[in-house]
This record gives structure tokens, C-alpha cells and sequence, in this order.
């Protein structure tokens, strides 16, 4: 993971490049006021699909091991990314997700 900020003067990409690199990792997006988490499976032109995933409806301190509301998804979750507002991987991003998910 690089540095928390980028700098101002940098140059601008697009989310599907960031979203991208993160193939195959946990991330959290913020999404239309709402956070979700999960592994990053596919990173398409304008969507992105994470699973398995969670609607976390408190996420707590950045710090905190776990967020302090969320509920499991039953399936793959779908976002266009479009709505995706913020991307970071917080402490809690990695709740509950294993190695062998991650790949």
C-alpha cells in the first residue's frame, strides 16, 4: 500500500486503474453515503465486484480490528463505479477475510 494522501499537482487517474491494482485484495469503498468491503474480483470499465463482501453500516476508528456494525452479504456485490466516492484499505477492511480468500 503507498501513502495514505497523494499529493495535489499529481496526476489524475480514473478508478478503474486504482481499483485495479487492488486485484485480489480486500479494499472498502464508499459508495452513495455507504460503506462496503470485500475482495476485489473483477474491475470492469465502470463496475467493480467484490467477494465476498459486507455492508458495514458503523466502520468505528480506522484503527479498530473490526468495524462496529456490518452484515455479510449473501453474494458478490456489484458497484458501479461511478458512485465509488473514497477507496482505502482501513484496519477493518481485513476483518474476517483469510488468505485464501484474498487470491
Amino acid at each position: 500500500m503507498g501513502t495514505p494522501f497523494e499529493r495535489l499537482d499529481a496526476p489524475k487517474r480514473n478508478m478503474t486503474d486504482i481499483l485495479t491494482e487492488h486485484l485480489g485484495e480486500p479494499i472498502s469503498v464508499l459508495c452513495v453515503r455507504y460503506w462496503y468491503r470485500g475482495v476485489v474480483r473483477e474491475v470492469g470499465a465502470d463496475f467493480l465486484v467484490l467477494d465476498p463482501a459486507w455492508a458495514v453500516s458503523v466502520t468505528g476508528a480506522p484503527t479498530a480490528s473490526q468495524a462496529t456494525t456490518e452484515d455479510r452479504l449473501p453474494g458478490r456485490l456489484i458497484v458501479k463505479t461511478d458512485f465509488i466516492e473514497i477507496v482505502g484499505q482501513f484496519t477493518w477492511t481485513f476483518a474476517g477475510i483469510d488468505q485464501q480468500e484474498e487470491k
